[in-house]
């Protein structure tokens, strides 16, 4: 016969295994996985040099033999002096000495841009980072996406969406260092990822030595 000691037992262990399935099932409701993006192929299309960055929303690219200034299409860059100077520094870490394959919508003249070979979207990474806004003309996919990413970065406090005064710095995948977003190591890194000081030091990281941040 089965002691009601261990019955009870069993139920209750039973009842906390139910309560944290339902706990991890709420908790992954709560969090949508991002959208998907239309698969890209970059097998027959042409890479541009990037010349130089103009500015945190567009940059120069040579085309033809000619330097050919191009908008990024569907994002804006902070209002913020402060902020859109550090969007034009990281959108100088993501393309300077690289090629980049172009997307012009029809009936316009600004582009998406997409970086060589490995065909990161750049317009989606400055907002996932923190450093560019969407508008109306980011449109279809790209739009649903933009607008998760930017939910995202709003959240995580990311780029122009950190508190004024906090102390931001950039991880790259792999590293155990945290740098400044300028700092010339982290330009080996195809995606640095942005966060916190208090963050990268509560996660043990530790501080560059060239960049000191």
């Amino acid at each position: 016969m089965i002691q009601p000691q261990i019955v009870r037992k069993s139920l209750v262990l039973i009842g906390a295994s139910v309560l944290g399935f339902l706990a991890l099932a709420i908790t992954a409701q709560e969090q949508p996985n991002p959208p998907r993006l239309p698969a890209k192929d970059f097998k027959d299309a042409k890479a541009y040099e990037v010349v130089r960055i103009d500015s945190a929303e567009s940059i120069v690219l040579k085309m033809e033999g000619k330097d050919v200034k191009v908008r990024l299409l569907g994002v804006d860059s902070p209002a913020n002096a402060e902020a859109k100077r550090e969007a034009e520094r990281v959108l100088r870490n993501l393309l300077v000495g690289e090629s980049v394959f172009v997307e012009f919508a029809p009936g316009m003249t600004d582009c998406y841009v997409f970086r060589a070979p490995e065909g990161l979207f750049v317009n989606l990474e400055l907002v996932r980072q923190g450093h560019a806004l969407p508008n109306e003309k980011m449109a279809g996919e790209y739009g649903k996406a933009c607008q998760f990413y930017e939910k995202e970065a709003r959240k995580s406090q990311r780029g122009c969406w950190a508190p004024p005064g906090q102390n931001m710095v950039c991880i790259g995948k792999g590293s155990l260092s945290y740098h400044r977003e300028t700092c010339m190591h982290l330009a080996k890194t195809k995606i640095p990822i942005p966060i916190s000081l208090a963050t990268a030091v509560g996660n043990d990281y530790q501080p560059c030595k060239h960049c000191k941040p």
